[in-house]
C-alpha cells in the first residue's frame, strides 16, 4: 500500500500496449531521437491529500502520462495513429476491473484532458499524446484493532 502503486498502475498499461517507458521523473524531454518512437512517460510528483481519519488517508494523485510517436513524412497518419494509441491506453485506464481493483488501493481513476502536440515547434514529425488522470489513492495509516 504505497504511492508508487500509482505510477505502476499507469506503467502496466503503456508496457501491455507494447510500449517502452521513458523513465526519467522528472524531464520528459530528454528522450533520445532514436528511441522516441512508441515511449511513453508517466509525471507523478504531487500527492495532495484530501482527507484523513484514523485508519486512512485519502489523496487525489494527478498524473500526467505522455505517449510519443514519430511521424516521419506522413504527420496525419501519426495524428490518427496518437489518437488512437491515447484511446486505447484511457480505455484501459478506466476500466471497471482495473481501476476499482482492491489490489492496488486504488479508488478511481478519472480522465481529465487530452492534449495531441507536436514534440518542438520546429519539428512536427514527433507527436506527444498527453493524457491528464486524477487517481484516488487510498493510504492505510493503521489497521482496525
Amino acid at each position: 500500500m504505497s504511492i508508487t502503486l500509482c505510477k505502476t498502475y499507469f506503467r502496466n498499461i503503456g508496457l501491455e500496449r507494447g510500449m517502452k517507458e521513458h523513465k526519467n521523473p522528472f524531464n520528459w524531454q530528454d528522450i533520445p531521437s532514436n528511441a522516441f518512437d512508441r515511449m511513453f512517460h508517466i509525471e507523478s510528483s504531487s500527492f495532495p491529500s484530501v482527507k484523513q481519519n484514523q485508519i486512512d488517508l485519502e489523496m487525489e494523485i494527478p498524473v500526467t502520462v505522455r505517449l510519443f510517436l514519430r511521424g516521419f513524412n506522413q504527420v496525419y497518419e501519426a495524428d490518427e495513429k496518437i489518437k488512437k494509441e491515447i484511446e486505447a491506453y484511457f480505455t484501459l485506464a478506466l476500466k471497471v476491473e482495473n481501476r476499482l481493483s482492491e489490489q492496488n488501493y486504488i479508488k478511481n481513476v478519472r480522465l481529465l484532458s487530452i492534449f495531441i502536440e507536436p514534440f518542438a515547434q520546429s519539428n512536427d514529425n514527433w507527436i506527444i499524446g498527453r493524457i491528464e488522470f486524477t487517481v484516488k489513492f487510498i493510504k492505510i495509516i493503521e489497521s482496525e484493532a
